[in-house]
């Protein structure tokens, strides 16, 4: 009984950690849209952070956004840094032993990983890498969306 408590205490300071983050998340949208130059700033630093930390669905959210706001475009697309090619490459040679292709330095933040350009060959390819624990940060967030009512 005392695990299944923890367990269910963990759980629940998952959800609370993240309806912290979620309301300080759009605390920085708003900010970010309005206000002056040294709140925007601040602002999209923490957004910066925050994506960078979280990924998932705030990332999605970014992206989104992005089509209609270049703030948001450039936080989402740009201003992210994901896992270092050095490392991309040790992945990429430990799940595929095989691989004798290039992989470029150049990433692109993805909602659940990254995406680096590479080639095999002639032929152009792209290797999207998941970032660690991102399953446990997205059952939080989607934990949370299910509270949210409709």
């Amino acid at each position: 009984m005392a695990i299944r408590s923890a367990y269910c205490y963990d759980k629940q300071m998952g959800i609370i950690k993240e309806t912290k983050t979620l309301y300080d998340f759009t605390k920085g949208i708003k900010r970010l849209k309005a206000g002056d130059d040294i709140e925007r700033n601040k602002a999209k630093k923490y957004i910066q952070n925050l994506v960078q930390e979280q990924g998932g669905l705030y990332l999605k959210i970014l992206q989104y956004m992005g089509t209609q706001n270049d703030d948001f475009s450039e936080i989402a697309y740009e201003d992210i840094t994901g896992i270092s090619s050095v490392d991309v490459k040790k992945i990429v040679k430990e799940v595929f032993p095989e691989f004798d292709g290039e992989i470029s330095d150049e990433s692109y933040a993805a909602s659940i990983g990254q995406v680096n350009r590479g080639q095999i060959g002639s032929e152009d390819v792209a290797i999207k890498i998941r970032y660690p624990k991102i399953k446990d940060v997205l059952e939080d967030q989607l934990r949370l969306i299910k509270l949210i009512p409709s």
